[in-house]
């Protein structure tokens, strides 16, 4: 369902008659996405840097973020 106002969906079409154009735009599209992906999986702060018996170590997070991460083993 679409709707107006603040929660329309917002589409975005390049319409032209050259084909040449248009595969050139969409082929950047297509790989400023695949980079951004790249981008935000190595910009990622904190990594899993072991597992021993259902705990994992964290690297790079602070002694604050880890103070609000869950202690001990979850109920099965």
């Amino acid at each position: 369902m679409l709707t107006s106002g603040p929660r329309a969906a917002v589409v975005l079409a390049a319409t032209t008659d050259n084909d040449s154009t248009a595969g050139a735009c969409g082929l950047g599209g297509t790989l400023l996405v695949i980079f951004s992906l790249i981008a935000i999986i190595v910009s990622n702060p904190i990594k899993p840097v072991g597992h021993k018996e259902g705990w994992f170590k964290l690297k790079g997070c602070s002694r604050d973020l880890l103070a609000t991460l869950p202690q001990g083993r979850p109920s099965v």
